[in-house]
């Protein structure tokens, strides 16, 4: 017997009253299978909904994998479903742990993922905020070194005026292309600097403009596709919710 604590994102039905289930632990993912779950009296089935954060008691088969046997609930997303933002945030950010990790590095996310569904679980942080920390954490940990402690082209810490991810990042006014970057405002500069270098234990103590964020997120969102090749669908989502708010 061992027990596993993580946070579930994922559940497929196998059989008619089973699911496999994959969670992200502090060790990377993990994944079970949960006899029995889907049936309406399931003792067990509090434990693997989607989103749940629970410490998992789990028994190894002969065949190698392990069955779930019991559990202690740590924290359900239950009082934040009827939040369409709040919802959506789970789906966004578990998302971005599934595409750009694997096995191995998705536990250098799991600090910021678990911090981020903290901030929701509790309904203490701003959604999109939390979301836009996930991207840019989620960008930074696989390799992709965006430049916002200086000008990318000399360095300088003074005098910056865009950010353009495409290109790496912040640029002065000096080395700033005015015919292909936009010149932008001191709090969105402000905002992007602080997405990239916030830790997990700060992530909901604050609350960005709306309209940088949205900003921020499209480029996070044009470069994924452009250099990561994922599509991140939460995004999509995210952005028609808060359109229509």
């Amino acid at each position: 017997m061992i027990e596993k604590e993580g946070i579930v994102v994922r559940v497929t039905q196998i059989k008619e009253r089973d699911a496999m289930i994959q969670i992200i632990t502090s060790d990377g993912f993990f994944s079970f299978l949960a006899r029995g779950v889907l049936k309406v009296d399931s003792k067990n089935a509090l434990f693997v909904s989607l989103y749940t954060h629970a410490r998992f008691e789990l028994e190894e088969g002969k065949n190698g994998y392990y069955s779930l046997k019991g559990g202690t609930l740590l924290h359900s997303p239950a009082s934040s479903m009827n939040d369409l933002l709040y919802l959506l945030s789970f789906s966004s950010v578990a998302e971005l742990a599934m595409k750009f990790f694997d096995e191995n590095t998705v536990k250098d996310y799991y600090p910021y993922l678990s911090a981020i569904f903290m901030a929701v679980y509790e309904k203490s942080g701003d959604p999109l905020t939390l979301v836009s920390i996930g991207a840019c954490a989620a960008l930074k940990l696989s390799g992709y070194a965006i430049q916002t402690s200086g000008c990318v082209t000399c360095g300088t810490k003074k005098d910056i005026v865009s950010f353009d991810m495409d290109n790496g990042g912040f640029f002065c006014r000096k080395h700033y292309d005015p015919t292909t970057m936009q010149n932008q405002t001191p709090s969105f500069l402000k905002a992007v600097r602080f997405l990239f270098i916030v830790p997990p234990e700060e992530v909901k103590n604050y609350t960005l403009n709306e309209r940088d964020l949205v900003l921020i997120l499209n480029q996070v969102h044009q470069f994924m596709l452009d250099f990561c090749g994922i599509n991140w669908k939460g995004y999509e989502l995210l952005l028609r919710a808060v359109r229509k708010m």
